[in-house]
């Protein structure tokens, strides 16, 4: 699994601008879906074939994502393209970086 930040990074360079929201949400529901589903369908595989076919037949899947993410890097826009459409975000001006403190509250740096 890729980490979160380097999701959301994938989402905000492909996606369409304005959009970003909905790429985020379809991101998060694609990963709840495969949190449930996956488990369930290697049950039914072990199930159906046996332990060794199953992780036999895992590697189909590794496969397709790994030539998944060959073709996005081929097709992603060029580091021109997605800087003329980038944003100037939260960093540009202004430190919105926060922690938790004790109890819950929102330590920003310089604060203690």
């Amino acid at each position: 699994m890729i980490s979160h930040p380097a999701t959301w990074r994938l989402g905000t360079c492909s996606g369409a601008e304005g959009l970003y929201g909905r790429a985020y949400g379809f991101e998060r529901m694609m990963d709840n879906l495969g949190a449930i589903a996956g488990p369930l369908l290697a049950l039914g595989l072990v199930a159906a074939v046996g332990v060794q076919w199953a992780i036999g037949l895992s590697v189909i899947p590794g496969l397709l994502a790994a030539a998944a993410i060959i073709y996005a890097i081929a097709h992603a826009p060029k580091a021109e393209q997605r800087q003329a459409r980038q944003a100037p975000g939260p960093a540009a001006g202004r430190d919105r970086r926060t922690a938790r403190g004790v109890g819950g509250r929102i330590v920003r740096p310089g604060q203690g």
